[in-house]
């Protein structure tokens, strides 16, 4: 057996224990000689008193140096290393699993160097550690586990997968991590095995409830924690969410919040687009609060935009200081109103609710622009230059007029029918389905109402409001649709007859077309005179007009899949350009485009080709997720761990140049620490009962 320790400088304590020496020395009085008559037998007495009590004061003194000198040791941490076995007198073969934090709160910064720089360093420090006998594991973390090996002799493979590890912008799983661990030690025979984490320790990475929830865990495996880096004063970007718009402006909402409780002064917001800063401004950040900041710069019309958000503090950790978006400015929605029935009076006329309704000064919204026009503005019109056309109670749709219609949904334009007592029956059996989705059956005359729990629940016109407002419209009576094939039902009366159809999408029509069973004047409901009527044309167009919500297929998580679904056409390819102009992989799986390599923050420009020979590009963010607490850069602790864990054996070390000896001595031998304390405590109490015995 040999002796090594894990905290040698508190060996300095062993100096402590002249103390009770010299307690001992200054307590020892010279007797005063005091001449009386005959005392022969007092002396005798004095004399056999005196001998027991220096004996006494001898196993005092013995018994606290004695104590001294083992809690000395114990503070030290002493190590006792296991004897060399076998004929060529090797040590055990040990197994261990290196284990590289790579999530993004490990770009901290407390001085020049990041805790991932110092904890790559460290991880490769410690791969010197172990023999040729050894077998080693490893793997990156972060949300989930990275460049993960099997136990592994190869020193060059396993130094050259830790060199090439990268920060990512993704959350800390320990629980991942040691998941890959345990699995990769349980092939290993050895009794000496290890776990060693290298991370920022932060109090955010611990996600384990219970041992049960690791799988293949082992009490007898020692974990040891090799923390990087220094917790310290952070602020960070949760959110970017598009102002309310302004003529000809961007403008942005920033939501800044401080994880650190210090807060910040003068604090600098920016917005940069096309590589330069567009605007800025400066508050302070509440300790512990939120600000909110907006800011707008100008832009042309109808153009995207592509850029971040930044913010200037003076952090030690700037991944949170970037949040990235990819948005447009907000495009006019010109929309053509066909008015099947003309009237003297504008108020009476098909279109009159619905133009009111859509009007810049009553919807608040200047980029919806209503025209109305007589059923020959389809022949005489250029249709282009809208994004939705709604047809009032007309009549019937000419041959000509269909195949301006078709072309029209071919270049992504939208169709609303609002049929009337005007319309031809027969002649709509006639027209194409992709154009008009339904056939049309006899006028009912019951009273009704919609029902909104019917609504289609993935349809997007329903996220824009509030869809329990159209309980209150009464209607006298309706039009009976029939679906055509491929068309879904989105919306019903509570009799089960349709309210609204919405007509399937194709790869050659990528345009939709929806079909009301009621008009868009008062004929047969109130609908037009009920307050929920004004929002509800407004998201209607903008449901097709505008798409998909835009925030939601724009702006993803570090590590989350990005996905999309072109126009209902068959994707030929796809191609991905992601931060650095780098090339990133993306799958197509049945007519769906998924980018599962997002674990950089940053712009990301997607580009699709469909079967037709259409291309179309997208540009899309991924940002790191601050609002989960990741960017809180508290530590926990080895009892965090250990309550965790349910186990003893954690043991907690500093990444550095400390790290390759305290580590060898961990692996390679035991530490008694615990039995010396435990000894050290029991001279103390032996001690106090001698004491006792003295007085």
């Amino acid at each position: 057996m040999n002796f090594s320790f894990l905290a040698p400088y508190m060996l300095y304590g062993l100096l402590l224990s002249g103390i009770p020496v010299l307690i001992h020395l200054i307590s020892v009085k010279k007797a005063k000689i005091l001449k009386f008559p005959e005392t022969r037998f007092v002396r005798l007495a004095v004399t056999r008193t005196q001998k027991k009590l220096k004996l006494l004061q001898l196993l005092l003194l013995l018994l606290r140096v004695l104590a001294v000198i083992l809690l000395a040791l114990a503070f030290s941490r002493v190590v006792l290393n296991p004897p060399k076995t076998g004929a060529a007198k090797r040590e055990e073969p040990a197994a261990a699993a290196l284990l590289l934090d790579s999530s993004y709160s490990m770009g901290c910064s407390a001085g020049g160097k990041t805790a991932f720089e110092e904890a790559k360093d460290s991880c490769l420090a410690a791969l010197k550690v172990f023999h040729e006998e050894d077998r080693v594991a490893f793997c990156s973390f972060s949300e989930m586990v990275k460049d993960g090996t099997g136990l592994e002799f190869d020193r060059e493979k396993l130094g050259q997968k830790i060199k090439s590890s990268k920060l990512t912008g993704m959350k800390t799983s320990l629980k991942a991590a040691l998941n890959f661990g345990y699995t990769a030690l349980k092939e290993s025979r050895s009794a000496n095995k290890q776990i060693i984490v290298f991370t920022d320790a932060a109090a955010h990475g611990i996600n384990i409830a219970s041992p049960s929830e690791i799988k293949d865990f082992d009490a007898d495996v020692k974990v040891i924690v090799a923390s990087a880096g220094a917790a310290g004063a952070n602020c960070g970007i949760t959110a970017v969410l598009p102002a309310a718009s302004l003529p000809k402006m961007a403008g942005f909402n920033i939501s800044v919040k401080d994880f650190s409780g210090k807060g910040a002064e003068s604090a600098e917001v920016s917005l940069y687009s096309g590589g330069e800063r567009k605007v800025f401004g400066k508050d302070d950040i509440p300790a512990g609060g939120t600000l909110s900041k907006a800011l707008f710069f100008p832009v042309p019309e109808d153009s995207d935009l592509e850029g971040c958000a930044g913010l200037s503090c003076g952090d030690c950790l700037k991944a949170d200081d970037r949040f990235y978006f990819a948005s447009s400015v907000k495009r006019k929605k010109n929309v053509l109103l066909i008015d099947g029935d003309p009237k003297l009076s504008q108020f009476n006329s098909e279109t009159f609710f619905l133009q009111t309704a859509l009007s810049p000064e009553v919807s608040k919204d200047p980029g919806i622009i209503p025209s109305v026009a007589a059923p020959a503005g389809l022949l005489n019109l250029d249709l282009s230059a809208f994004k939705v056309i709604f047809l009032c109670n007309v009549e019937e749709i000419s041959p000509a007029a269909e195949r301006r219609l078709d072309g029209f949904m071919q270049e992504g334009g939208n169709i609303v029918f609002f049929p009337g007592d005007r319309v031809d029956i027969k002649a709509y059996s006639a027209v194409s389905r992709n154009i008009f989705p339904a056939a049309i059956g006899k006028l009912s005359r019951s009273e009704n109402t919609v029902n909104p729990l019917t609504a289609a629940p993935e349809c997007g016109l329903f996220k824009r409001f509030d869809v329990f407002g159209l309980m209150k419209p009464k209607f006298y009576g309706n039009l009976d649709l029939i679906p055509a094939a491929g068309a879904n039902v989105l919306l019903a009366f509570r009799d089960g007859a349709p309210f609204l159809i919405e007509g399937g999408r194709t790869a050659r029509v990528p345009g939709r077309t929806l079909v009301f069973s009621v008009p868009a004047d008062r004929d047969l409901g109130d609908f037009p005179l009920k307050p929920v009527f004004l929002p509800f044309t407004k998201a209607l167009v903008e449901y097709l007009a505008g798409g998909e919500d835009t925030s939601a297929k724009s702006q993803i998580k570090c590590g989350e899949v990005f996905k999309r679904e072109p126009g209902g056409g068959r994707v030929k390819s796809a191609s991905v350009i992601g931060p650095d102009n780098k090339t990133i992989n993306a799958e197509v799986s049945d007519g769906k485009v998924l980018v599962k390599d997002t674990e950089e923050p940053g712009i990301y420009k997607l580009s699709i080709v469909e079967a037709g020979g259409t291309r179309l590009a997208e540009s899309f963010a991924v940002n790191v997720d601050a609002s989960s607490g990741e960017s809180a850069l508290e530590k926990f602790g080895s009892f965090d761990l250990k309550a965790a864990l349910k186990s003893k054996r954690v043991e907690f070390i500093k990444c550095g140049p400390g790290l390759p000896a305290e580590l060898e001595m961990i692996v390679r031998g035991r530490e008694i620490s615990s039995l010396l304390l435990l000894a050290a405590l029991c001279l103390l109490a032996i001690e106090g009962a001698v004491a006792v015995r003295k007085l």
